[in-house]
């Protein structure tokens, strides 16, 4: 039982990521529909870089979280509100010379439109790979520590994997 505790002590964002991708992939139809995470995932790296604030990485993940909720909720499109917020973090972003964490948005970003608008197979393909790509983003700032949490970027990582291979299968099973 201690060795149990003691796991999820240590692993409770791993524990995190998997319900989360599970929930989010439960009802994945192509990929598309999944696109705004790679926008998501981008933005919680993007807006702690801009901001030069480690500390906002959870808070800034809860309210994208409410973001993605609230779309939900009042039925309005979830994927161009994330891309005009990281419109405006992109510019913060380049004004305080995070060129980086700036181009990764973008790009992350442009996948994540892209995929809206190509042919289905294309589409859900384009989101696979973001995503893995974006896992290895993750594993590259869990190794480095720098501009999120560990925490946070394992959590990523483990969300970005499982839905990953979540939109392949559908993709696949086309």
């Amino acid at each position: 039982m201690t060795e149990t505790l003691t796991w999820l002590k240590h692993r409770w964002p791993t524990l995190l990521g998997i319900i989360l991708a599970v929930a989010i992939g439960f009802d994945v139809a192509d990929g598309r529909d999944v696109a705004f995470v790679l926008v998501l995932g981008a933005l919680g790296y993007l807006v702690p870089a801009a901001l030069n604030r480690k500390s906002l990485t959870w808070p800034v993940a809860i309210g994208l979280f409410v973001v993605v909720t609230l779309s939900r909720v009042f039925d309005f499109p979830v994927l161009p509100a994330l891309l005009g917020i990281t419109g405006v973090f992109t510019i913060w972003a380049l004004v305080t010379r995070q060129w980086f964490q700036a181009a990764a948005a973008v790009l992350f970003g442009a996948a994540g439109f892209l995929a809206t608008v190509a042919d289905l197979r294309v589409g859900g393909i384009l989101v696979a790979v973001g995503l893995i790509g974006h896992a290895l983003w993750d594993a590259w700032h869990l190794r480095t520590g720098k501009v999120v949490t560990g925490s946070y970027a394992e959590w990523c990582g483990v969300v970005d994997v499982i839905l990953g291979a979540v939109v392949l299968a559908a993709v696949w099973s086309m």
